[in-house]
């Protein structure tokens, strides 16, 4: 599966300095459709698909990689990218 890599500029100018980005969420593999993990986002990356009654990766340039969608989808079928990702956070020892 090809992940998903934004090429931006050093310079704020076109792709000559180009730098790769890779987005935390990768892929949304064995979605049912119960919607949970799109009020968990906290920055509006997942969003429910009127077709295909998934949920679908649309803005992947928000995530902060909080692990939120993830925790919580009760199939197990998203999926955080290792290249900016962070060990989930507990509150607890």
């Amino acid at each position: 599966m090809p992940r998903l890599v934004i090429f931006v500029c050093s310079n704020g100018q076109h792709p000559k300095g180009k730098t790769e980005l890779i987005m935390g969420i990768e892929r949304i593999d064995g979605c049912t459709g119960c919607g949970t993990c799109v009020p968990t986002c906290p920055t509006d990356v997942l969003r429910m698909n009127a077709k295909t009654k998934k949920a679908e990766i649309r803005y992947p340039q928000d995530c902060q990689v909080c692990r939120l969608c993830q925790q919580y989808c009760p199939v197990d079928a998203i999926t955080i990218s290792d290249g900016r990702a962070i060990p989930a956070i507990t509150a607890w020892g």
